[in-house]
């Protein structure tokens, strides 16, 4: 059998080798595949779960690693084409519909290798906990751009950790009570564009729309998340004011008054139209609107800067002022340097109180009798059509003035300075005519110094203590309108157009000028109906800041107002093109505290814009 069988293999090889057939290596039989070894590195069996969790696969085979599938009750939850094997998942989707509820949970995980081997299934079971956090947030629907704002914030159970708030993508500042259950969140308004501007268009936007988000844990780590919208606008509020209002030039049949701002609103004057006598009536910094009941048969007479109505007693005897809330004050007593505005059919006065200065009435009304000790100080405001400002106030300090009057109804044409105190005393006077004998054209404070600048024609004054102490000479022939005004460290302010610019210039004592140059006059842009460029050197009044900057009201055209801003260092910050056409707008903010107002006499129509 051996020989045999050694001849047929020889044969074999013979044929083979004429066939073409030459591989004879012996191969092995191929080892039988193994499935992978797959383990839960998380969670682990008994794991109480919130709605997302870190799921994590370990597994191991010789030939490679490749598919793998999570299933949680049957139903695929995830799969991955390669490893690592780990996601965050949301395991909702393993729980019945609504459930309100911890409930078991089985999670199958099968791993396949680089040969398709399958391995077998391996599971955990785990608790799912649904419950979420309730959280209620008292977010404000408006904010004024760079507003420091506060909200607060509560959970209907302790948290787990202080909620994350994010305010257009900022981070907000979170303090929580030790329960982590009551919260405060405090954040600064964002801008409402770029500092600076990146164009012309920037300057005009009025508002942009942010919103807050903030994500809240359980203790259990399940999270819920709200997005509240925030509209950063530079208006706070707008109105239409019921009645006609009585405007500083709107009427000389009867009184005449400035609105008035408080820290807690605005004093107005409304009259029903073509009728004589007025009314007062007040918008509560929110926008409220309040008419004061005024005591049975009194008559208003003129506001106190510090907040109340004064009204004649029906008696006749004294005066009674009335706060916004209808509270009557009899033989009412102001603090030392407040101002009293008083008017009877011809003449509008100011007086400032001094010492226990009670409010008296006495004969035609034209103010407190000069027998009160110490006696108050008076300062001529205006009479009826009179011009637009003559009472300044720089500090403590007050400049009463007088432009020339030829019917000289209310008081001679003087000039007096008066300073506000327990002893208010007139610390200078001059004649109509000003130091130096020209006519006075201009009049504006420096600051809160105490001084003031007075242009007259040809030149321009500092005044301290009642007497010239600088010289402006290039500000004597610049229009009275394009002086802006005047800043502590002793500049002045004045703005010019020239070659399609408007430009900004800060004039010192010794003539030096600090020019200025914003590239481009402003479009027209809230009045697409007319063509060209803006007039913005027009301004009817201004309110100078503490920082050295200003804001004024200006007329872009006869039939426009518009609220500009400047910053301290000469450069446009924004513009509030006021949407109405309008012929007559004022400016008001006397107290820090207040919102800027701009009133609309024609037609009756308050704007609140962010404090400058």
């Amino acid at each position: 059998m051996r020989n045999r069988a050694l001849v047929v293999a020889a044969t074999f090889a013979v044929v083979s080798s004429f066939t073409g057939c030459r591989d004879l290596t012996y191969r092995e039989p191929e080892a039988e595949n193994t499935p992978p070894v797959v383990a839960f590195t998380s969670p682990h069996d008994g794991d109480v779960l919130p709605l997302w969790w870190h799921v994590a696969l370990s597994a191991e085979d010789a030939d490679g690693l490749a598919a793998a599938t999570l299933s949680c009750n049957g139903t695929v939850l995830f799969q991955w084409v390669r490893p690592p094997y780990e996601a965050e998942l949301e395991l909702s989707r393993c729980l019945p519909p609504n459930a309100a509820a911890a409930a078991d949970v089985t999670l199958d995980a099968v791993v396949a290798d680089g040969l398709g081997m399958v391995s077998a299934p391996v599971s955990v079971t785990v608790q799912v906990d649904p419950s979420l956090p309730k959280v209620v947030a008292q977010v404000p629907s408006r904010v004024a751009p760079g507003a420091t704002v506060s909200f607060p914030m509560a959970a209907e159970s302790p948290l787990g950790a202080l909620p994350v708030v994010m305010v257009d993508g900022n981070p907000a500042s979170v303090t929580g009570d030790a329960a982590l259950q009551n919260f405060t969140v405090s954040f600064t308004a964002p801008a409402i564009a770029p500092p600076g501007g990146s164009s012309v268009e920037d300057f005009y936007l009025t508002e942009h729309q942010a919103s807050v988000e903030i994500v809240a844990a359980a203790p259990n780590g399940n999270e819920v998340r709200l997005t509240r919208p925030l509209v950063v606008s530079r208006v706070l509020w707008e109105r239409p004011i019921p009645g006609y209002l009585v405007s500083e030039a709107g009427r000389t049949d009867e009184q005449n008054f400035v609105p008035r701002s408080t820290p807690d609103g605005l004093w107005l004057a409304l009259a029903p139209e073509g009728e004589t006598g007025w009314t007062p009536a007040f918008l509560r910094a929110d926008g409220t609107f309040v008419t004061p009941t005024l005591p049975s048969g009194a008559t208003a007479r003129g506001f106190s800067h510090d907040g109340r109505v004064l009204v004649d007693d029906p008696t006749g005897s004294q005066t009674l002022a009335v706060s916004p809330d209808g509270v009557t004050e009899a033989g009412a007593h102001l603090p030392d340097g407040a101002l009293m505005r008083f008017s009877d059919k011809t003449c509008v006065q100011t007086w400032v109180s001094s010492g226990s200065c009670p409010l008296n009435s006495a004969g035609t009304f034209t103010c407190i009798p000069s027998s009160a000790t110490p006696p108050p100080a008076f300062i001529f405001d205006r009479w009826t059509g009179g011009v637009a400002q003559h009472v300044v106030q720089s500090g403590e300090t007050f400049l009463a003035f007088d432009f020339v009057d030829p019917l000289g109804f209310c008081v001679p044409d003087t000039f007096s300075f008066v300073t506000a105190g327990a002893s208010t005393t007139d610390v200078g006077e001059w004649g109509v005519t000003g130091p130096s004998g020209a006519q006075v054209t201009r009049a504006i404070p420096f600051g809160t110094s105490g001084a003031f600048f007075v242009q007259e024609e040809g030149t321009g004054v500092r005044v301290e203590g009642g007497q010239p102490t600088a010289t402006y000479p290039s500000l004597g022939k610049v229009p009275p309108g394009q002086i802006l005004a005047g800043r502590d460290n002793g500049e002045v302010i004045v703005v010019t157009a020239a070659n399609g610019h408007t430009n900004f210039s800060a004039v010192t004592p010794t003539n030096q000028t600090i020019p200025v140059q914003i590239p481009g006059t402003f479009p027209l842009a809230p009045w697409p109906e007319l063509s060209g460029q803006a007039d913005w050197t027009t301004p009817s009044n201004v309110v100078a800041l503490p920082d050295g900057g200003f804001v004024y009201l200006a007329h872009p055209h006869p039939y426009g107002l518009a609220v500009v801003a400047i910053d301290a260092n000469l450069q446009l910050e924004w513009v509030y093109p006021y949407p109405r056409p309008s012929y007559s707008g004022m400016l008001v903010h006397d107290v820090p505290e207040s919102p800027l107002y701009l009133v609309d006499f024609t037609n009756s129509y308050v704007v609140a814009l962010a404090p400058p």
